[in-house]
């Protein structure tokens, strides 16, 4: 796996990253990191700027992902070229879980405040209108503050904090007519300092509250509703959000990507203010979404937002190489070239989406037009007019004949079995040509599934000022080395930046965790995929997990209880011996009690045994283990022979034999993995497989437990149901209603609570929806 380094300029903090659906599940937000590897630092780096006004600075060697002739591929970014178009989603994925909120305890005599448990839209408004016109106060008394000119957002923040938390505010009104509303409150402080820090700093370092983009896309819209309320703008030919934070106007840009909204960032010297812009083909979308109906401006921005839709735009295109397929379909359809597509090519500018769309379409009309005609071809000639080729391009698919061989058996020479024979394969080759088109045509419908943009501007940067430092760090993203930072697809790399450390963490290493299940106690009952709060692609990148279960055991018990109970007594013998002068204990009786808890081997001496055994010993497999644990995985693999059986285990888990068997030669200082060895980790292997790697429903050993976070049983149940309501949805105007998908279930022999759980992780994960209440369609 390429490993590669990026470094952000100190001046940018807090620099958040999320991985996209097309490229990678993963939607964390702020990601955690605790291992990484360093590397010097080169003596520059390089500054790529892209035309959503967003910028990276990565090592010169960093892969950048680039279009060419119609793939996406790396090139590093020293070679980047001003032109290049790089991929962007559409649309950033959003989280289905409610957002938790820390609590907050009252303290002595303070007013009492009502605090939201979770992250409601309400909330979210609110922090829109905090982020852009709000402030903190502390001093004698601790108050969040609001200050507006507008009666109606005034008396909107008003009902929203009188509804979120209980409160009513007291006013202050300047001699230029703005109006201050203050929430005087100790706790709340508290409350928001813990929960929204970003929106307690002042204007230049405000940023977007880390919970709100890791919230519900219903959260980041109303957000966004209070931001435009606050601080939006509609211009003569645009519409924008204005911060003084840098930091803030890229955040604005991933929010308005959550749902759906493509920006730019742009900094206005003049009113020195920075600006996300939304870009004409999302204005309509915007507008719909964030510019409420009671704003005095949503009549303008409505306006503003038909004018867009009707006037082309050029934000929104498919990079060159599509104009180029579309020229190659329409030849293979036998249609003549217009030079519509040519000063795409000459002048290497994209294609917009909605071109692309219609002339696919009209192809398609092109298509079904050959098909009904090469339907009722009866000769060579009626084929080939059918498909609009010339001679010499039929001749060209058909292997060994001439263009002059096509055109005498049109004019009836050769023998009526030859003819019939030609006719025949230029029949066959039409149909393939269709079939090929229906492939290239789907193929660039799915291109545009992506935006684009454009490499602006590529800058060499000196490893020196706001940007020097020692190091670089790295970071493996697993499982796709993709993620999406600054609006754009990046490979490989996490940018971090917390307390004035900028650095891309590398994830690669050895890792031991310990986490508590989610609902405090483990049920045998339910796969643990569904009990561990990680991804399936982290947990099984885990060689062993194992349950730590707290059963009843008298003999066991009793064990603990003397150990635990002689460990305490030994220390506090130990602190009555060395505080109390008069001690009635001899250093002989606090030693007999030490050495009765004290560890078989010292932590210290442990450390460096395993410390010595990683440097020294290297072991290589002997044929004997190498052919048990070869044995061990075929035998687990036959298994799952059979059709309808799930796949008992994955060649991960061969890879983890692999290195648990070279551990245990390492731990006894052997450069041998002996057959020992590979029983030994057998017997691990197997054991930690029954407990966690089974399916209950049915006892078997399946893989997709662990890897995939659905056994097959429950992945067979869910492809029912959703077949269940693709069925049922159609024979009710509202959709397939509940109870009757839960009958249907019934009958084909699934417990109603399986049902009914299965239902719901289907809404969780967007895969159904409900159009009205306990009616449900398939997305």
């Amino acid at each position: 796996m390429t490993s590669s380094t990026t470094a952000w300029p100190t001046t940018r903090t807090g620099s958040r990253t999320a991985s996209t659906a097309r490229y990678c599940r993963s939607t964390t937000w702020g990601s955690t990191l605790s291992i990484w590897s360093r590397h010097e630092a080169p003596d520059e780096f390089v500054r790529v700027t892209f035309s959503n006004g967003r910028d990276v600075l990565v090592t010169p060697e960093h892969p950048m992902f680039v279009e060419d002739d119609g793939a996406i591929g790396t090139v590093e970014a020293r070679d980047v070229e001003e032109g290049a178009f790089v991929p962007a989603p559409r649309k950033l994925p959003n989280s289905a879980e409610p957002v938790a909120l820390d609590e907050e305890a009252h303290v002595g005599t303070e007013k009492d405040v009502d605090l939201p448990e979770e992250l409601t839209p309400k909330l979210g408004e609110i922090l829109g209108f905090l982020t852009a016109e709000g402030h903190s106060y502390v001093g004698s008394t601790h108050h969040i503050g609001f200050s507006n000119q507008d009666e109606r957002l005034l008396d909107r923040m008003d009902r929203l904090m009188t509804d979120v938390f209980g409160m009513s505010s007291s006013d202050h009104t300047n001699g230029a007519g703005t109006v201050t509303k203050c929430w005087v409150s100790t706790k709340l402080h508290r409350w928001f300092e813990s929960n929204f820090p970003e929106v307690m700093h002042t204007a230049r370092d405000k940023r977007m509250p880390l919970a709100v983009l890791g919230a519900s896309e219903e959260v980041i819209r109303r957000f966004l509703v209070g931001a435009f309320a606050g601080d939006g703008g509609v211009e003569s030919e645009a519409m924008c959000i204005s911060t003084a934070s840098r930091g803030l106007a890229e955040d604005y840009a991933d929010a308005m990507a959550k749902i759906g909204v493509a920006s730019r960032v742009q900094y206005n010297s003049t009113e020195d203010s920075w600006k996300t812009y939304v870009m004409g083909d999302s204005t309509e979308r915007f507008v719909e979404q964030a510019v409420e109906p009671a704003d005095d401006r949503h009549e303008k921005a409505q306006a503003f937002a038909e004018r867009s839709v009707e006037t082309p735009r050029h934000h929104d295109v498919l990079p060159p190489s599509a104009a180029a397929e579309l020229r190659d379909l329409r030849r293979l359809l036998g249609l003549r070239l217009t030079g519509q597509f040519r000063p795409n090519l000459d002048e290497n500018y994209g294609v917009q989406i909605e071109t692309v769309k219609r002339e696919l379409a009209e192809l398609r009309e092109r298509a079904d037009e050959i098909r009904s005609a090469l339907d009722a071809a009866a000769d060579l000639r009626e084929v080939r007019t059918a498909a609009g080729w010339s001679g010499r391009q039929l001749a060209e698919r058909l292997d060994d004949e001439t263009t002059s061989a096509v055109h005498y058996a049109e004019q009836g020479g050769y023998d009526e079995a030859r003819r019939a024979a030609l006719a025949e394969r230029a029949r066959t080759v039409v149909a393939n040509a269709l079939a090929e088109f229906e492939r290239r045509a789907s193929a660039l419908e799915d291109r545009c599934d992506l935006r684009y943009y454009r490499v602006t501007d590529v800058e060499t940067v000196r490893n020196e000022d706001e940007y020097a430092c020692d190091w670089v760090y790295d970071v493996t993203v697993e499982p796709t080395n993709t993620f999406v930072s600054q609006g754009v697809v990046l490979h490989n790399s996490i940018s971090i930046n917390k307390a004035g450390i900028n650095a891309t963490l590398k994830s690669r290493c050895s890792l031991l965790g310990a986490a508590n299940p989610k609902y405090g106690r483990f049920d045998q009952y339910e796969p643990i995929s569904e009990q561990i709060d990680l991804e399936p692609a982290l947990i099984s990148r885990f060689d062993l997990i194992f349950t730590v279960t707290d059963q009843p055991d008298e003999d066991k018990d009793r064990e603990l209880a003397e150990h635990i109970l002689t460990t305490n007594y030994a220390g506090e013998l130990h602190t009555h011996r060395t505080e109390v002068n008069a001690s009635n204990y001899s250093d002989e009786e606090v030693e007999n009690v030490t050495d009765n808890v004290a560890p078989t081997v010292e932590a210290d001496l442990f450390r460096k045994y395993v410390a010595y055994a990683k440097r020294n010993c290297f072991p290589t497999m002997t044929e004997e283990a190498r052919d048990a644990i070869q044995e061990f995985y075929v035998d687990l693999r036959m298994e799952g022979q059979d059709e309808d059986a799930p796949v008992p285990v994955t060649a991960r888990k061969l890879e983890a034999l692999v290195r648990l068997a070279e551990a245990s030669a390492r731990v006894r200082l052997s450069d041998r993995v002996t057959e020992e060895d590979a029983h030994r980790v057998i017997d691990i292997v197997r054991n930690q497989m029954e407990n966690i790697g089974v399916d209950p429903e049915t006892g078997e050993f399946d893989a997709d437990v662990v890897e995939a976070g659905t056994s097959k049983s429950q992945r067979d149940r869910i492809k029912n149901l959703k077949h269940l309501i693709d069925d049922l949805e159609d024979e009710y105007d509202e959709g397939a209603p509940v109870d009757v998908v839960v009958e249907r279930a019934e009958e084909v022999g699934m417990e109603t609570s399986k049902a009914e759980h299965e239902i719901e992780k289907l809404k969780q994960k967007g895969e159904v929806y409900e159009p009205r209440t306990d009616h449900l369609r398939t997305t």
